[in-house]
């Protein structure tokens, strides 16, 4: 598939830990969570980065039939995060 892939939608950031906020997170939320999940909806077959402030924490293969994916980030420390992804095709 020559085309760019559509960008990520229904971008959720979840909060599992009890404490404070838990669930899906609003945006400019705040949490306690060191590993908060980021989840949305994308091309299946293609390939999500996820990036906090920039710097790259991981990526997952969306393989859902529906195009869900999610992401358990690494520990995060105490700070303010803007939550980015890509979306690349698989080679």
């Amino acid at each position: 598939d020559s085309s760019a892939p559509n960008p990520v939608t229904n971008v959720t950031v979840t909060d599992n830990v009890p404490g404070g906020t838990v669930g899906a997170l609003a945006s400019g939320g705040v949490t306690n969570d060191k590993n908060p999940v980021i989840s949305g909806t994308a091309e299946v077959g293609s390939t999500v980065a996820v990036y906090a402030n920039g710097a790259y924490l991981g990526s997952v293969n969306v393989t859902a039939t529906d195009g869900s994916w999610s992401y358990t980030s690494s520990t995060l420390t105490d700070a303010t995060y803007s939550i980015t992804t890509t979306v690349t095709h698989q080679a």
